[in-house]
């Protein structure tokens, strides 16, 4: 039996970053991760990369952001977006090329957004990391929780749930203890992207930028409705790559089958950059409507929008129950975004103290 002051479960960034800031004030903590690895939908790859695959950038009125990556010590820069855009308007005919569109700046993190994941896992204590730790019980038990699974158990004052809404209540029966119009709110917020698919062909060279190309690429063709350049300023050596955002559904692209359709993918890049797209070093294609974890079916039936709750209709109920929430769905600012999943935490400490257990750490 671990026994804590604050049970975090979910180790996505807002997870990640609640920790953090709970270990500065000396408030004991266990962040439970139902995945081998932190990140949630921050995410580079089976094999380590600077990719994002989840993700990808930030924008320069996001200021939580960049106060964190500073303090961490973690650079960024510019999304790439000199040079052409291409719109493909059909399969058929050569795309058109635009000269002077001016991207809107936004910005990314050197050495992919999964470095700010290891940044904020290195500050932390490793004995309150729990990787492959799905909470599979939860029960009240006094004014406390006890949750865990048949490893391992915590009995904790405080449950944070850094979780999107849809998927803790398909996993965890949190709605025995809610009252219905809190839960029926929560089912209401969609999981931001969770029914988006990203392909990434990782290339020896950005022959695109060569050619005077930005890689901003908008097509109505398919399956790709959106190209940029991916390459990334890792601590090695640059990495060269282009990503797209699939805009065909979840339910065709299962159909289709996941080597198909990443061939399909890569049909289209050769279609519209020529035959230097053809022999990728490497290519992936991540489908965040197949991870349990992040989406459900109702994300996948509804069309994509921004998550809103208003938990302060709730505030006595979850104080009533010792519960509180993070992460990017949850936000009341910045909602569905990274910089959403921080104002999150950073409101966590502005609500009413919470009652925790401090005992003498010896």
């Amino acid at each position: 039996m671990n026994d804590v002051d604050v049970a975090i479960v979910g180790g996505g960034l807002a997870g990640a970053y609640l920790a953090y800031r709970l270990q500065k004030k000396n408030i004991s903590y266990a962040l439970l991760e139902a995945k081998p690895q932190f990140g949630g939908r921050i995410y580079s790859g089976e094999v380590e990369s600077s990719f994002d695959f989840g993700p990808t950038w930030f924008w320069p009125h996001q200021h939580n952001m960049q106060t964190l990556l500073n303090a961490l010590h973690l650079p960024f820069f510019d999304q790439y977006s000199r040079g052409d855009v291409l719109y493909q308007m059909s399969r058929d005919a050569p795309p058109q090329q635009s000269s002077g569109a001016n991207a809107m700046l936004s910005y990314r993190v050197k050495g992919g957004m999964i470095a700010l994941i290891h940044a904020l896992q290195n500050t932390l204590d490793p004995m309150s990391l729990h990787l492959s730790c799905s909470v599979k019980q939860l029960c009240k038990q006094g004014g406390g929780w006890l949750l865990g699974n048949d490893d391992e158990q915590f009995n904790a004052k405080h449950v944070v749930f850094a979780v999107p809404p849809r998927v803790l209540l398909a996993h965890l029966p949190l709605a025995d203890y809610l009252s219905r119009d809190c839960v029926a709110s929560l089912l209401q917020a969609p999981t931001w992207m969770a029914a988006q698919a990203k392909f990434i062909a990782h290339y020896k060279t950005a022959f695109w930028r060569e050619a005077g190309l930005s890689g901003d690429v908008f097509s109505r063709a398919g399956p790709l409705v959106e190209i940029h350049d991916a390459c990334n300023q890792s601590y090695a050596v640059e990495q060269c790559a282009l990503f797209g955002f699939v805009g065909i559904s979840a339910q065709e692209r299962r159909r289709v089958g996941h080597d198909e359709f990443e061939q399909h993918c890569l049909q289209q890049l050769v279609a519209i950059f020529g035959e230097q797209a053809a022999n990728p070093q490497a290519m992936a294609l991540k489908d965040w409507a197949q991870d349990e974890w992040v989406c459900t079916d109702e994300d996948i039936s509804e069309s994509p929008r921004h998550p809103a709750i208003n938990l302060q209709r709730y505030r006595t109920e979850l104080e009533l129950h010792n519960i509180s929430f993070v992460g990017s769905e949850y936000a009341e600012a910045e909602a569905g975004y990274l910089e959403g999943a921080l104002i999150s935490v950073n409101d966590y400490f502005k609500a009413p103290k919470i009652n925790y257990r401090h005992r003498d750490k010896g």
